[in-house]
């Protein structure tokens, strides 16, 4: 009987290596500066992926606090982690080339310091792209874990009702979406060294390489099942300054686009449209802001429709709803109600930072630095609240 046992454990762990030979290899990139405060928690999640046969590649952009030190010990406490260390402060983008000039590996996944990975997440990519051979790339969902502030509140909210559904749609409709996220994707390293990897002078270079990637007739995925949980600003001025970033490199990218207009496949073309008219919009409804100033100042009336108002607030229930619906069985939202009562401050005022930011991106657009400078990152409470 012990000797049948034996004979069925060895099968089972020599079938349990095959499977895990067989699979796809994977080098992890995350770039880091000044990142350690989280560091660790985040490379422990790393290791506890469902996912044998993988490097961890942790890049020290000539850090200023203890990240370098860490990354030593970790690579002391796992086996597979190798380190590159600059004698100077590139950018993220820089970093990841040179990673990617020593990397053999079938898949790169592209991650940062200030996340948490659910286990399966890899597997998920992997399979997806492995399903998906014209895809260059399959970005993962990130869901906010700080949420012990309103602002933490209402940034989790817009993760979870229109980041998600608006991929979710863009990829149904067009097979393609509007950019991959930096904090979660996996890349097809054939399809990487086809673009020459990451610009180092865009501003976002997620979203530069995306639409690179679509130059080079690969696709984008969105794999919604992959998971990871993220530390967002807290502060008026930190989320700003992140959210006009953003702005700044959409912008940068739709600019540069728009002479290759003639390139672009239905998909890239509607993608195009969706954010034209989002710009358009955007600036419409400036317009009419300034104009409710100025007929209550002359008129003392604002002109304004509530059953209008009305309409679109009970719309956006809609959506709430519709996304905790999909989102049921994996339990991604916290019931509170106090989340439930911010939409209206979400449905009234939270949308409207997109005027700041995306003015201040049309303003900023020809400003052009030679390298996308890593900065002071304003990421809340460390650990989050779970």
């Amino acid at each position: 009987m012990f000797y049948e046992l034996l004979i069925k454990y060895q099968t089972n762990k020599n079938e349990s290596v095959s499977v895990h030979e067989q699979e796809p290899t994977v080098d992890i990139f995350m770039s880091c500066y000044n990142e350690a405060d989280v560091l660790e928690t985040a490379v422990q999640s790393l290791e506890s992926l469902d996912y044998e046969n993988f490097s961890l590649i942790l890049i020290d952009d000539h850090s200023s606090d203890d990240t370098l030190r860490i990354m030593r010990q970790l690579a002391n406490d796992y086996s597979n982690i190798k380190i590159i260390v600059s004698d100077r402060n590139q950018g993220k983008a820089e970093e990841l080339n040179k990673a990617l000039s020593t990397s053999r590996a079938d898949y790169i996944l592209c991650v940062d310091a200030d996340a948490i990975f659910d286990q399966q997440c890899l597997q998920l990519m992997v399979q997806f792209l492995e399903n998906n051979q014209d895809c260059g790339a399959v970005t993962g969902r990130p869901l906010v874990k700080n949420t012990t502030t309103a602002l933490g509140k209402l940034q989790y909210l817009e993760y979870f009702m229109n980041i998600d559904f608006i991929k979710r749609a863009q990829f149904l409709l067009t097979q393609r979406i509007l950019t991959v996220s930096g904090v979660l994707t996996l890349f097809r390293r054939k399809a990487l060294v086809d673009v020459a990897g990451w610009n180092p002078a865009a501003m976002t270079e997620d979203i530069d390489i995306t639409w690179r990637l679509y130059r080079q007739k690969w696709a984008c995925g969105y794999e919604p099942r992959a998971l990871c949980h993220i530390l967002v600003p807290e502060s008026i001025l930190g989320f700003l300054k992140q959210r006009t970033r953003w702005a700044r490199g959409g912008a940068e990218v739709f600019y540069n686009r728009i002479k290759y207009l003639h390139e672009m496949s239905w998909g890239e073309w509607l993608l195009t449209l969706d954010i034209m008219f989002s710009y358009g919009w955007l600036f419409l409804l400036s317009f009419s802001l300034i104009r409710f100033v100025f007929q209550y100042v002359f008129d003392h009336h604002l002109g304004l429709r509530l059953d209008i108002i009305i309409l679109y607030f009970g719309l956006t229930l809609l959506f709430y709803l519709a996304a905790r619906i999909l989102n049921f069985r994996r339990l991604l939202i916290n019931s509170s109600v106090r989340r439930f009562l911010l939409l209206p401050i979400y449905f009234y005022l939270y949308w409207s930072y997109n005027l700041v930011v995306t003015f201040i991106a049309f303003y900023h657009l020809f400003d052009r630095a030679q390298y996308a400078a890593w900065g002071d990152s304003d990421r809340g409470g460390v650990h989050g609240d779970g």
